[in-house]
């Protein structure tokens, strides 16, 4: 009733092995929730590796923190904020060299244009050092663009980052939602 939908597990752990996560990571979720990417990246790299997370929404921020307290897992760097309108300067001088997402999926439309799904893997893909790996999982209709607005970040992302490979998703991954997803894979900023 939220209108929130988590990540599963799978999707989280097959996460980490796309963006091929090594030691001393500096690893970043814009759109944290309950911390399910950044949890996934700590286990996987054994606590080796440092986490940044953003979460707009007070009550998810708030149980992102407990779910990585809860781990043994560092909150230092666990935000609540909105991740549209954040500078690099958050990370205190720290380059994400991984991104890890799950925008929010459906905010976008003429009025809102900044909340497409786009908007969110542009300013993420951005916000990584070059070279960096990310992966993000989005409607499927965000990839070819419906809007003009849609496919003008399209191009831009595609001018500044490269497109490693996309996975279709089985509609059913989200419990209870249908929606056409796929996970996606660049490398930032070449």
């Amino acid at each position: 009733t939220l209108g929130i939908i988590l990540t599963p597990e799978l999707l989280t752990d097959l996460f980490c092995e796309l963006a091929e996560l090594k030691p001393g990571d500096v690893i970043l979720d814009p759109c944290c929730g309950t911390a399910g990417f950044l949890i996934a990246a700590m286990q996987h790299l054994r606590k080796d590796c440092s986490l940044y997370g953003i979460e707009i929404q007070p009550y998810m921020y708030a149980i992102s923190v407990l779910n990585l307290l809860l781990r043994d897992g560092s909150v230092e760097h666990i935000y609540n904020a909105d991740f549209l309108k954040q500078e690099s300067c958050l990370f205190q001088g720290a380059v994400p060299n991984v991104g890890l997402m799950n925008p929010p999926f459906s905010q976008g439309s003429t009025r809102n244009k900044n909340l497409y799904e786009i908007c969110f893997v542009e300013k993420l893909l951005d916000s990584l050092a070059e070279g960096g790996k990310c992966v993000v999982v989005v409607p499927q209709s965000s990839l070819t663009g419906k809007t003009k607005e849609e496919q003008s970040i399209r191009e831009r992302i595609l001018q500044h980052h490269t497109l490693e490979g996309s996975i279709l998703l089985n509609g059913r991954i989200f419990s209870r939602v249908c929606v056409a997803s796929a996970i996606v894979v660049f490398t930032a900023g070449i």
